[in-house]
């Protein structure tokens, strides 16, 4: 069902929902104004919602049209994720066990280059040796017993 189904059913008004809306924004920019005090946790918090947008952008949610409604949900996300565990222990923050600051991430970027460099040597290897054993079949059957000697298959 959608909203406005859902709102003449419950008998919802215009006021109620654009009382209920203007709650929300309020609230939304309360939150995201409220300094997060620690500039290494601001890091993590803002790495892992990059984090999070890519990853819907590799899963195909995030595109053009809607980048900016998913940049505020995965923000607000975040940001309350972070202000309701600000009282854990650091290995069951969300902050600390998902995310990393600047360099940490830097660090993690350049290990996995590393393995994906790694894998394109290996690769390539691999298509090399592809196409030696195909020239070598071909080079096998040109001079096979199969043809006739007008060049012509048997």
């Amino acid at each position: 069902m959608d909203a406005f189904k859902l709102q003449k059913k419950f008998k919802i008004t215009k006021n109620e929902v654009r009382s209920a809306a203007a709650e929300q924004t309020d609230e939304f920019i309360d939150l995201i104004e409220k300094p997060i005090p620690d500039p290494l946790e601001y890091e993590r918090v803002l790495n892992l919602k990059d984090f999070q947008l890519r990853t819907l952008m590799r899963a195909g949610i995030l595109n053009d049209d809607n980048r900016s409604m998913y940049f505020v949900i995965v923000f607000k996300a975040v940001v309350e994720q972070y202000w309701k565990q600000i009282d854990l222990p650091e290995n069951e923050r969300e902050i600390y066990t998902n995310s990393y600051t600047d360099d940490g991430l830097k660090k993690v970027q350049q290990q996995y280059l590393k393995l994906l460099r790694s894998k394109a040597k290996t690769y390539k290897h691999e298509i090399d040796g592809w196409w030696m054993q195909r020239k070598a079949e071909d080079t096998y059957f040109a001079k096979s017993l199969y043809k006739k000697s007008n060049g012509k298959m048997k």
